[in-house]
């Protein structure tokens, strides 16, 4: 998918300072507490404990670490211990540490107004579904971020709140994609990777021609691009996703055919008060999604709609 820009999260972590210094503060204290303080609570052994000294050494900038950052903490951490290697033989200190940092209460009670503000309610990967999950919690459903880690908390449980290793996701896609690592930064300072997505969709040109001529949705084929080796297909089965879109993908070719630019500019100027340009008719009125590039997070199926919609030069 398209990468969001970094300086968004990190001027709302400045903005949110006050707040997120508390609960920093906060999580650090529970963790000296009950693991650091009180062996007796688990008994750790020499590199646990080193492992936690470092943690609560680099707390504070560990979690609000930048991407390549977090790359230069990996190392120091799985120096000391490697959970890729050690995941049994340290699974109830592993599962201590995520449980005191507090990912599980920061996702019910902090992620989803913090997430909003990011501008990211879909699912960062596929972007066909909301970034949320239904729960259940003392007898009823809840509905919360479902939030993928990129560097996973089962093999880097220090990051498990660290804003930068944060990945909004649908259930599907976490789900999928598991502890395994895909080479996709959400958050990026790269113009190219702002500006242009991992993927693409377009009508087969062929069947465009022939729905155009009998008006069957079957004749209809939507062709998935993406680089060689982008792994994102093999990972969320993006192409089957939207093989299944072909209504969306036919009510889009159908606008392309009524939204000629005379009919555009006789909206304009029969709804003058509504609409001020014909871009904001292709916004508000034709797609009924977002149209520009760095919204695509903020609305199921904007990536695909947009791609469609720019073949057919409805945007």
């Amino acid at each position: 998918m398209i990468s969001i820009n970094k300086k968004i999260l990190e001027n709302i972590i400045v903005s949110e300072k006050v707040e997120i210094d508390k609960k920093i503060s906060f999580r650090k204290r529970k963790l000296k507490k009950h693991l650091y303080f009180q062996p007796s609570i688990i008994p750790l052994s020499f590199c646990e404990r080193s492992y936690l000294e470092l943690l609560l050494e680099e707390y504070e900038n560990i979690m609000i670490a930048s991407p390549q950052q977090l790359k230069g903490y990996v190392i120091k951490f799985n120096n000391i211990i490697d959970f890729n290697e050690m995941a049994e033989k340290h699974k109830k200190f592993k599962d201590l540490l995520v449980k005191y940092m507090g990912y599980s209460t920061l996702r019910n009670s902090f992620y989803p107004s913090f997430f909003n503000k990011i501008g990211i309610k879909v699912c960062v990967y596929c972007n066909s579904l909301l970034a949320v999950s239904v729960r259940s919690s003392k007898g009823k459903k809840v509905a919360r971020f479902e939030i993928d880690h990129y560097l996973p908390k089962s093999s880097y449980p220090c990051f498990s709140t660290s804003f930068f290793n944060l990945y909004p996701s649908c259930g599907e896609c976490n789900g999928r994609k598991s502890n395994n690592l895909v080479e996709f930064n959400l958050y990026s300072n790269d113009y190219n990777e702002i500006n242009k997505s991992n993927f693409s969709f377009e009508i087969d040109k062929k069947s465009l021609i022939k729905y155009k001529v009998n008006g069957v949705q079957e004749k209809l084929k939507i062709n998935f691009n993406e680089p060689l080796g982008a792994g994102f297909n093999d990972s969320f089965a993006i192409e089957g996703i939207y093989s299944t879109q072909l209504d969306l993908a036919e009510e889009l070719v159908i606008k392309s055919m009524i939204y000629t630019d005379s009919y555009k500019s006789s909206l304009l100027t029969s709804f003058n008060k509504l609409y001020k340009n014909k871009k904001d008719i292709s916004n508000r009125l034709i797609l009924g999604n977002y149209t520009d590039v760095k919204d695509i997070h903020k609305r199921p199926m904007a990536k695909f709609t947009q791609d469609i919609a720019r073949q057919l030069e409805l945007i």
